[in-house]
Formats: C-alpha cells, structure tokens, sequence
C-alpha cells in the first residue's frame, strides 16, 4: 500500500533493506559504504522522508500512525536500519512537505532532518511546485550539512529528466 504516496518512502528501505541483505555476491555493490537516496518530485518527498525517519524516531510516532511505525518495526526494525544506512538525500523538485496530502507527519517533520545531508534542487521556471515549496522544505531540515540550488532552466519540473542535466 503507496496510501496516495505518502508511504513510497517505505519502498525505498524496502529496496535498501533488500540490498544490504541479500544482495547479490557478484554485482560490485558496497553497501557497507552508505547510500544516497536521490529522487524527483514524488521521489524528492521520499527522499526527505527516508532522512527524516534516519534521523528522528519520533517522526511518524503520534497518533495515527502506528501503520507506519509497524512497517518501520516489522522483522526486527529492518526498515529502520535501512534509513540507518543512508548517508545523504538528494530531493529533486520534491512534492511539498508543509501539505498534509504529500507528508503524513507534517508537524514531526519539521526540524526532523537533524544529521543527514541534503542537497535540494529546483529550476526557477518549475511550473508544477508553488514557488517556495522547496525553499520551505529546505528550511524545514536543521541538519547543518545542507545545500540548496535554484537553477535557471527553460525546462521547469521536468529538468531532471532531460537529458542535458545528466
């Protein structure tokens, strides 16, 4: 269950939880070295997300979230060891954290990214984002190690995606 979006942050542990287990003796991944969690827009947000739940237990805590915290919890915390490998967050474009239809936890957001490094981008013409979504997002995370970049691109919200950003 995705839950509208608001638990795509979970499929990424899945995945970190996945990797750092039982991956594969032959493909050349040192999982021991951390992992960057980079995504745009919807995957900006679970990327802020997954910050969030490494850095602040209490995120996700109150009422009305035990749904959360049982998925985090399940098979011996691995979901919550998984946001424990995360070393850095790169939100692209990411969904806005202030709007409780992106952020289940809008409240224990705010001040939950205390660690982790973040890099947030955007492009000055996105046409999808409110105009400070990402500047207030940013703001939102108190880690000391953070970096935030509005760049001039005549290709909006979708800048990521195009092909002479990578």
């Amino acid at each position: 269950a995705c839950l509208g979006g608001k638990a795509a942050f979970l499929e990424a542990l899945k995945i970190i939880d996945a990797w750092s287990t039982s991956a594969p003796p032959n493909v050349p991944i040192n999982m021991s070295a951390g992992v960057t969690v980079m995504g745009h827009s919807t995957g900006g947000r679970v990327a802020l997300m997954v910050a969030a739940v490494k850095d602040d237990p209490m995120y996700l805590s109150g009422m009305g979230f035990s749904w959360y915290n049982e998925q985090l919890d399940a098979n011996g915390g691995a979901l919550r060891k998984a946001a424990g490998r995360v070393v850095a967050v790169v939100p692209l474009h990411p969904d806005n954290m202030e709007s409780a239809q992106f952020n289940p936890d809008v409240q224990g957001f705010y001040g939950a990214i205390t660690q982790t490094p973040v890099f947030a981008t955007v492009t000055v013409l996105d046409e999808v984002l409110d105009p400070d979504t990402v500047w207030n997002n940013f703001r939102m995370v108190k880690s000391k190690h953070k970096i935030y970049g509005a760049f001039v691109s005549t290709c909006g919200h979708d800048d990521p995606t195009k092909r002479h950003v990578s």
